[in-house]
């Protein structure tokens, strides 16, 4: 049985008047709700909003999420130069649609470090390597964006046999993202009654 834990419940309405731009798909996997330059919700959903561009991946600022539904586990990763042939390699991203990434090296070998599963608070630094595994059909976050911790680009590991795919490239389609976001927090409640 898949537990999903809930600790605040949202408002369609109130996320959509609050909303500062129309909500997008990002291709780690969620449908995102910017609600001011440093908070953005996060919506995922294993069957509805599959990832197209997941990847070991830093991020451009210090990231502090709350759980609102459901459990991840996060992942976090370290990396060494190889001067053998490995099946990952090492690239500088934009984050920004339609940008390519920038080879830093053409070999690294994967660390896993350590996992921990995050159903509550969680802070994420902008230069950690890390992964995320949605433990429940259904993950509902809070970003706060510390803009004050943060560089420019972010970073990623790739394995090179699958072709780089940015994470803004397929944004969807704002009323089917709101679709898909009302029928997550619906489900995240019918769940929370549990």
């Amino acid at each position: 049985c898949n537990k999903t834990y809930a600790y605040v419940m949202l408002n369609i309405d109130d996320l959509k008047r609050d909303a500062i731009m129309q909500p997008y798909y990002h291709g780690l996997g969620c449908i995102r709700v910017k609600t001011s330059r440093e908070i953005t919700y996060s919506f995922y959903s294993k069957e509805h909003t599959p990832a197209e561009s997941m990847y070991v991946h830093t991020h451009q600022t210090e990231i502090h999420s709350t759980m609102l539904a459901g459990r991840y586990k996060n992942i976090v990763y370290d990396y060494t130069i190889s001067d053998e042939p490995t099946n990952w390699c090492l690239q500088e991203i934009q984050c920004q649609g339609g940008t390519e990434p920038v080879l830093l090296h053409e070999n690294v070998n994967l660390i896993q470090k350590e996992s921990t599963i995050i159903d509550k608070e969680f802070t994420h630094g902008h230069n950690i390597f890390h992964d995320l595994e949605l433990l429940d059909d259904i993950v509902v976050t809070k970003c706060f964006f510390n803009y004050n911790k943060s560089s420019k680009t972010a970073k990623v590991i790739r394995n090179k046999s699958i072709d780089y795919v940015c994470g803004l490239s397929n944004m969807g389609n704002p009323k089917e993202n709101w679709e898909l976001i009302e029928m997550m927090i619906n489900v995240s409640m019918d769940r929370s009654k549990v």
